[in-house]
C-alpha cells in the first residue's frame, strides 16, 4: 500500500472518534457525517502540512479529538440562533402560520438598510466571509466591519420596534 493510500485509510478508520465526539457536545444527527467528513478533510491536511501522522494513533487520535471538538462548537455556534425560530408547519393546509412567517419576515426586513439586508440574508443563506468579501470585492477586514455593524443596526432595530 502506497503511504498516500495508508494515511487516507488511517484517518477515514479513525473518523468514529470525530463522530462520537461530535455527538457528545450536542450536535443533532442530521450534521454529524458533515462535521465528520470536515475532520477527514482537516487531519489530511494537517497530515500533508506535516502537523500529524496519521500513521501514528497517538498522534491521529487526539487530533482528530480536538478537531471535532472544535467543529462541533463551530457547529452550534453558527446554529445558536436558530434554536428559537418556529417554522410554521406549511402542510397543515392552514395557510395563516406562512403568512405570519411572512408579514414578520417583511417588517424586520423594512427595519435595515438594504445593504445590511444583503449581507445579512448572505449570511443566513451560508456563505462565508471568505466568499462575501470576494463577490463584493472588499478586504476581508472590511466586510467584518460592515457585518458586525448591521448586526448591531438590526439588534437595536429589533429592540426598539418590541
Amino acid at each position: 500500500m502506497r503511504p498516500h493510500n495508508a494515511a487516507a485509510a488511517a484517518i477515514v478508520g479513525a473518523v468514529w472518534i470525530a463522530e462520537r465526539e461530535v455527538r457528545r457536545h450536542g450536535v443533532p444527527d442530521h450534521a454529524v457525517q458533515d462535521i465528520a467528513l470536515d475532520c477527514i478533510v482537516g487531519a489530511w491536511r494537517a497530515s500533508l502540512r506535516g502537523g500529524v501522522d496519521p500513521l501514528k494513533p497517538a498522534q491521529l487520535h487526539p487530533f482528530m479529538l480536538v478537531i471535532a471538538r472544535r467543529m462541533a462548537w463551530d457547529w452550534r455556534h453558527f446554529h445558536r440562533h436558530l434554536a428559537d425560530v418556529h417554522v410554521p408547519d406549511l402542510d397543515s393546509g392552514d395557510p395563516m402560520p406562512a403568512i405570519e412567517a411572512r408579514a414578520e419576515l417583511r417588517r424586520v426586513a423594512k427595519l435595515v438598510t438594504p445593504g445590511d439586508r444583503r449581507l445579512l440574508v448572505a449570511l443566513a443563506d451560508g456563505a462565508t466571509f471568505a466568499e462575501m468579501a470576494r463577490s463584493l470585492r472588499l478586504p476581508l477586514g472590511t466586510l467584518a466591519s460592515r457585518v458586525r455593524l448591521a448586526r448591531r443596526r438590526l439588534r437595536s432595530a429589533l429592540l426598539r420596534s418590541k
